[in-house]
């Protein structure tokens, strides 16, 4: 958190990368609260959205320009700028993030493509874009022109001994990190993150191992699925499938 804040300060760009449940979104809403601005990247996002968009009001029939996160966070409130997390940014078309260069290379300016009439837009001191992604995740590409941008690039990955000292059962603690090990090999594509071990110490307590256990083995994907049910039994001491009706 203190790292992510200083580096804001210096004016760096963050990437973070690794696996689901990590962690890496609950970073950066620790360090910025509520001057994180979020959105979130998928295939079929377009830099439009990042800006803004014209919106009929219904009263009026007029038409009115409404911000978008990234006009957003450039002027945060008015003085100080906000920061701009782009989750799952990898999942974005690489046609699309030419449109941040200006904002990530030091000129801290941008030109609004779908409103003109707003000129070169400044963003605030204290403005800066983070972003996070899993490598691993379908459809994940990353330009290098875009990566370049980002002056910290830092793998998060789970702090298991944590995750024990929290309350997760030991057994499962390992089971978990013996497979995450084996993903790190290419053995295995998944493994249980310190969310899913969170969200399974939770259902243990509203129901039982039974059911917590079946539904953390429906997370996994299914070429997995074996695998991570032998790994699950040796935790749990029972046969364990995945969760259904």
């Amino acid at each position: 958190v203190d790292l992510y804040r200083t580096l804001r300060e210096d004016g760096v760009n963050i990437f973070t990368f690794g696996p689901g449940g990590t962690g890496k979104t609950a970073g950066f809403e620790a360090a910025f609260g509520s001057h994180l601005v979020t959105t979130v990247g998928s295939e079929s996002t377009v830099a439009d959205q990042w800006f803004g968009q014209w919106v009929k009001d219904p009263a009026t029939n007029d038409w009115r320009y409404e911000k978008g996160p990234l006009l957003e966070a450039m002027e945060g409130d008015g003085t100080h700028g906000d920061v701009l997390l782009m989750d799952e940014i990898g999942k974005i078309s690489p046609r699309e993030t030419p449109a941040l260069h200006p904002l990530m290379d030091g000129r801290g300016w941008t030109r609004v493509p779908n409103n003109p009439d707003l000129g070169v837009v400044e963003a605030k001191p204290g403005f800066a874009i983070v972003a996070s992604t899993n490598p691993d995740g379908i459809g994940v590409r990353m330009e290098e022109a875009l990566l370049s941008r980002f002056g910290l690039h830092m793998e998060v990955t789970t702090d298991y001994d944590l995750v024990e000292r929290l309350g997760v059962d030991p057994r499962m603690v390992r089971a978990a990190h013996n497979l995450d090990e084996r993903r790190q090999r290419n053995q295995v594509s998944w493994a249980p993150q310190h969310r899913h071990l969170m969200d399974w110490h939770s259902l243990c307590a509203s129901t039982n191992e039974y059911i917590a256990t079946g539904s953390l083995l429906n997370e996994a994907p299914r070429p997995d699925q074996a695998e991570v049910a032998k790994a699950l039994k040796q935790a749990v001491g029972f046969n364990v499938e995945g969760l259904r009706l």
